[in-house]
């Protein structure tokens, strides 16, 4: 077996360990609570479109590190271990939460802000201004981006319907 396919099926195994204890969990709570229902299902949109956009992001950085030039090197941007998984899938999924309120409570603003200031932070980076594969990862973070937009847009559906409740 490839060792960066072996890296991938590791990758895939951080996450398990990270997001099933998060649904399980909020699938417990809804359960033993019986909570709002539009709740849940915001929750649940929010968890399972942060799952779907680290599995996203971990295969398609496993085809860019696999098929382009392997003369430039780069850092790799699959999960190596944990920790790693851990922290960037809770700060994605701190993101994601952070869509959906700001856009459940009309404050669309605050989003804009955000994605100016990280926009801004990828700017400073001048060192891998011509790395023709850390383009191919930015690409990637821009689709995960323009995806988790989406995915919290249709979360704020149904946290708004929540609130006006």
């Amino acid at each position: 077996m490839h060792p960066k396919f072996k890296n991938l099926l590791k990758a895939f195994r951080y996450i398990s360990f990270f997001y099933v204890p998060l649904v399980v969990a909020t699938t417990l709570f809804y359960f033993s609570m019986y909570y709002n229902f539009n709740l849940f299902v915001a929750i649940l949109i929010a968890l399972f479109g942060n799952i779907f956009l680290a599995l996203f992001t971990q295969v398609s950085n496993y085809v860019a590190e696999t098929y382009s030039v392997p003369a430039i090197k780069s850092r790799d941007f699959i999960y190596q271990n944990f920790t790693d998984c851990f922290f960037r899938g809770l700060a994605g999924l701190l993101e994601i939460v952070f869509y959906t309120i700001s856009f459940a409570t009309g404050l669309s603003s605050l989003v804009a802000g955000y994605l100016l200031l990280k926009t801004v932070s990828i700017w400073q980076d001048k060192d891998n201004y011509n790395n023709k594969k850390e383009g191919l990862h930015t690409a990637i973070l821009r689709s995960a981006i323009v995806i988790s937009l989406i995915v919290s847009l249709a979360a704020s559906y149904y946290l708004a319907k929540f609130i006006s409740k």
